[in-house]
């Protein structure tokens, strides 16, 4: 090399450090031109097309009165970004971060269905086998719908069990302990027992239980001899640099410091930072949404036959919707499986909701953690929503109707207030719209998009009206996506 060529090699490598800053630089301010673009475009979950209502995350959080979120976002298989917003509790100045620890509630079982698929793999367990073959602290009593088919994991993982106690048990400060096999026998509170039977043929129809997981949790430590907890540390938390991760109840006092504390629909803080869940599989795990968007990229790193903890075959199992269980997988739900297809499971303790979404194949996805059951899970929806209209998915997104114009005699047909049961629904006209108040709820602009037929922006009900011969409004049915609907007859003032 002449004289010439060394120079301009000097030059080249002088200049490396300077480009690599700057480039850098560069996608340090696109990430946060990014974070900021969600921030400011939160949706509902539905809209009147070619109407854009962007919603801010602050006065979102002001509105639900959310003391605290946070947020992580998985973009081409990484985590992208990752940030808190709010406080650890009320009256608190000690702010939300990336590392503050929520509890992930029924997110929990999304990880524990993981585990016992690790397991499944390791040739312990088995998809299709009768539980009882397994269990042996406790066993699930047999009776006539047993006698016609077994319970097996497949049936757990999927709600299709057929079994009891949908919602778990939990304990506070001023209340009594309790274990999992206190739970299971549904001592856990004498003056509701729900202990965990077989109420229906096995794998005939999808009934939603909790209880299913905490068979699960005692089948998990009677297999390998070990505490779920232990056993889920060892076989997917660790392995997955879920480092802010345990399935600990009650938590630690040693992490409160990093820890949400949960608040009550009323705003109240729940002391010691929240509840106690003995049926940790089920929803006892404390976590970020940081470490579980890494377990999201292992599903998704599963689906493409890279992952070293699940094989392709058994991530299939876990994504495809199982016999009579509607649109759930193993542990899972399924949803856009004729578009963009994605997974998703929601959250709900006392003083705790979450949600989270990711794509099956492309490596996308989002999850949201709040510290309140005021509104949580709405907003962690809404922040999902926005994250997909700043990336461009396809999935996840808001639903766009039609809407049809109300001249005000129509819309005086369906004024009065409708009753369902002991509630009372409410519909009148303010400020030339129509509103509907439904119980426990603020009013809202019913939007008509056919013949007596009307939606509301901020969820996914629907409102349909019979009317008398006289063209009034006589029955007001409020439909739900996957809830019986209610209706309300109109009362005669």
């Amino acid at each position: 090399m002449d004289r010439q060529g060394r120079k301009v090699l000097r030059e080249r490598f002088q200049a490396g450090p300077i480009v690599f800053v700057l480039l850098f630089t560069l996608t340090v301010s696109a990430q946060e031109s990014k974070i900021e673009q969600v921030e400011n475009s939160l949706l509902y979950p539905v809209t009147v097309k070619g109407q854009d209502v962007l919603l801010s995350l602050p006065d979102r959080m002001k509105s639900y009165n959310v003391p605290g979120v946070s947020v992580a976002v998985v973009n081409k298989g990484k985590v992208e970004w990752a940030k808190g917003y709010g406080v650890l509790e009320t009256g608190s100045k000690d702010q939300v971060n990336a590392e503050t620890l929520f509890q992930a509630a029924s997110i929990s079982k999304t990880v524990s269905a993981f585990g016992a698929l690790v397991l499944v793999g390791k040739d312990l367990l088995n998809l299709d086998k009768d539980i009882n073959t397994y269990l042996k602290s406790w066993k699930l009593p047999e009776n006539e719908f047993t006698q016609k088919e077994k319970v097996t994991l497949r049936h757990l993982l999927s709600h299709t069990g057929g079994l009891s106690r949908s919602f778990v048990g939990s304990y506070g400060r001023e209340q009594k302990p309790f274990g999992l096999l206190d739970a299971l026998e549904g001592k856990d509170d004498s003056q509701n027992p729900r202990p965990v039977r077989v109420r229906a043929v096995p794998g005939t129809e999808y009934n939603y239980s909790g209880g299913g997981f905490s068979v699960i949790q005692q089948m998990i430590a009677d297999v390998t001899g070990k505490p779920f907890e232990d056993v889920m540390r060892e076989l997917v938390l660790n392995p997955l640099g879920m480092k802010h991760s345990g399935y600990l109840m009650p938590l630690t006092k040693n992490l409160w410091k990093i820890a949400a504390t949960g608040h009550r629909r009323n705003g109240d803080a729940i002391p010691d930072k929240g509840f106690v869940l003995p049926e940790t599989a089920a929803g006892g795990l404390w976590t970020t949404p940081t470490d579980i968007a890494l377990f999201m990229i292992e599903i998704q790193r599963a689906m493409a036959g890279k992952s070293r903890l699940l094989s392709k075959a058994l991530a299939n199992e876990m994504l495809s919707p199982q016999k009579n269980s509607g649109s759930w997988g193993l542990g899972l739900d399924l949803k856009g499986l004729n578009q963009t297809p994605y997974f998703q499971h929601g959250g709900v303790n006392i003083g705790f909701e979450s949600w989270m979404a990711g794509s099956f194949d492309t490596a996308q996805g989002a999850v949201v953690m709040t510290n309140t059951n005021s509104g949580g899970q709405r907003l962690a929806l809404e922040i999902i929503r926005g994250i997909a209209r700043v990336y461009g998915w396809s999935f996840a997104t808001q639903i766009a109707k039609n809407a049809i114009a109300l001249d005000p005699k129509q819309q005086a047909a369906y004024i009065g207030r409708y009753r369902f049961n002991d509630d009372i629904f409410i519909v009148k006209i303010e400020n030339a719209k129509l509103m509907i108040q439904r119980p426990n709820s603020s009013f809202r602009e019913l939007v008509a998009e056919g013949k007596h037929k009307f939606f509301v922006r901020e969820s996914e009900v629907e409102y349909i009206f019979e009317m008398n011969d006289r063209g009034e409004a006589v029955k007001l049915t409020e439909t739900f996506p996957y809830t019986a609907d209610e209706v309300a007859m109109k009362i005669k003032e």
